[in-house]
């Protein structure tokens, strides 16, 4: 595990608002990288992974659940829904890919719809506030994955909790208009790193920060007040920073204190 606990974490998480409404900013990791007694301690969010790679048993997520039940939780949908079977991710799922079948790419197939039913029944044992399709850079702003996107959220029981989209790539960076436009009419959630993409104003803000430059990279307390400035700006009802980075238990700690100063 990452990272020690500061004294007084819990006060400036409670603490930390945006020109004082009450959890408008909302800190949190992508993953548990501290233990689940400890994590509601030091943050009120967490983004799961495990239901990306191979959603676990549901007594695992009710036990998690229980454990903490001041926690809000967002969570990853499962690989067979965003990515295709030749992603490397594949290697730490457990169950079987069959040949013949389609994966990713929100096609319509047993095996995309199969995932998007399974992150469901996830979503609703951990009572998500969010989940996020997450999308390789393969998946580009091309006609046919536009036409994919949009046949899949008109087909899909969609759930009381927000749809969250990241497209990932240079590609989709430049495109920054279209992905806009896709969150607008389908009613998602368009998730950025503010640092890479500039994020929309007005609208609900789900930030994935990815570490300046690699992933193993951590950020100056100069990019934390930066950001602090860019979550002041974005005007948005909510905003969720959520550190995806290596040394993120650190970096949120200190982006914690930053915006409750």
């Amino acid at each position: 595990m990452q990272g020690e606990r500061s004294e007084g974490d819990e006060e400036i998480a409670r603490r930390c608002l945006l020109d004082g409404d009450p959890g408008r900013l909302r800190v949190g990791l992508c993953g548990f990288t501290i233990s689940i007694v400890d994590y509601p301690l030091r943050f009120p969010v967490v983004e799961v992974q495990q239901t990306f790679y191979d959603p676990p048993a549901d007594d695992t997520l009710r036990k998690w659940r229980a454990n903490a039940p001041s926690l809000e939780f967002t969570i990853k949908v499962w690989q067979l829904v965003t990515h295709a079977a030749t992603s490397p991710t594949y290697r730490r799922m457990k169950s079987a890919v069959h040949e013949g079948v389609d994966y990713g790419g929100f096609k319509d197939s047993v095996a995309v719809m199969e995932g998007w039913r399974r992150t469901l029944e996830c979503a609703n044992l951990l009572s998500a506030t969010g989940t996020l399709f997450q999308c390789p850079a393969s998946f580009g702003p091309d006609p046919q994955n536009v036409r994919n996107m949009r046949a899949f959220f008109e087909r899909i029981d969609r759930p009381r909790a927000r749809l969250l989209w990241e497209p990932r790539g240079a590609r989709w960076v430049s495109e920054r208009a279209l992905a806009v436009a896709l969150c607008r009419e389908l009613d998602l959630v368009h998730v950025v790193d503010p640092f890479v993409t500039p994020p929309e104003r007005g609208r609900p803000a789900y930030w994935r920060l990815h570490g300046p430059g690699a992933p193993r990279n951590s950020y100056t307390d100069s990019h934390l007040r930066e950001l602090c400035v860019m979550a002041r700006e974005v005007e948005a009802d909510s905003v969720y920073v959520m550190f995806n980075n290596l040394p993120r238990v650190g970096d949120a700690t200190r982006f914690l204190r930053i915006a409750a100063g």
